[in-house]
């Protein structure tokens, strides 16, 4: 299903959809419609500052996984206006969850659970992994001060640290007899994403897929 919203183009995949629908009619709608909403407030503002910077139509397609933004005009960015694009979402999560969480009252139970999910969504986002918009982010800064080839070996090193931390973080857990599932999930997203890319690395435009959230 393709909608076209204003400048925007959105893609819904059917599977996506029936994902959706299901978590809704099971699951407890209104806290994801909260995380919803920290997601979709972490696209606009990818989108905002990719119209700001002169992109185009861009293309915003729900994933099972994710969510992805393309737009043709984006590798003809510089990579420092392509770093902000790319940094600027998890920045605004991570500055509103943190003033809702210091300054909405502890009874304030929603209100609380949407600074949380930004916070949450923010914190993940800024990791230096190169899938995603932490990792991407390094990469567009380093290709302009130091080159491509001091990039891959930052991104190759930088992706297999946080793997290795994300792993001793649940080895840990588990032997505290913790088990969170949520954390399980992303530490499992990360180790499939990272397999998938470890093919020849094609040249290609920069875009912001796969997204988290």
């Amino acid at each position: 299903m393709s909608i076209k919203l204003g400048g925007v183009r959105l893609k819904i995949g059917f599977l996506a959809a029936a994902f959706a629908a299901l978590l809704l009619d099971r699951g407890p709608w209104r806290l994801l419609a909260l995380g919803g909403a920290a997601v979709l407030l972490h696209e606009t503002a990818h989108l905002c500052c990719m119209r700001r910077c002169g992109c185009r139509s861009p293309t915003l397609e729900v994933l099972p996984g994710g969510v992805a933004i393309r737009s043709d005009d984006f590798g003809a960015l510089g990579y420092r206006q392509a770093a902000l694009c790319l940094i600027v979402a998890p920045a605004v999560n991570l500055l509103l969850g943190g003033l809702l969480l210091l300054a909405v009252p502890k009874t304030a139970g929603w209100a609380r659970f949407f600074g949380a999910a930004n916070l949450a969504l923010g914190a993940v986002n800024c990791l230096p992994l190169s899938f995603l918009d932490g990792g991407r982010s390094l990469e567009c800064l380093l290709l302009a001060a130091r080159g491509p080839e001091t990039a891959a070996l930052v991104r190759q090193r930088a992706d297999i640290v946080c793997l290795l931390l994300t792993a001793a973080v649940a080895a840990a857990l588990t032997a505290r007899g913790l088990r969170p599932l949520p954390y399980y999930a992303f530490c499992l997203y990360c180790l499939l994403t990272w397999a998938a890319r470890q093919g020849p690395r094609r040249k290609k435009k920069i875009d912001f897929s796969p997204d988290i959230g």
